[in-house]
């Protein structure tokens, strides 16, 4: 299973024990391990911009998931 973390705010994280907590979420649920999942953190403007150019919607969200 990959798990690709990237940290683009000012925010300081922690990203291997996101790493590892998401490869046990994803282990609980049973996903295949075939599985690639990646984590953007990003700063509010950034999530605002996100927000608009994949979900038309304005303001900022607190995730955005793609397939």
């Amino acid at each position: 299973m990959s798990v690709e973390v990237n940290n683009e705010s000012v925010v300081p994280v922690d990203e291997a024990a996101l790493q590892r907590l998401s490869i046990f979420a994803l282990d609980q649920l049973h996903v295949h391990p075939d599985a690639e999942l990646a984590i953007v953190l990003v700063d509010e403007a950034a999530m605002e911009q996100l927000h608009v150019q994949w979900m038309d919607e304005p303001g900022p969200t607190d995730v955005l998931c793609f397939p």
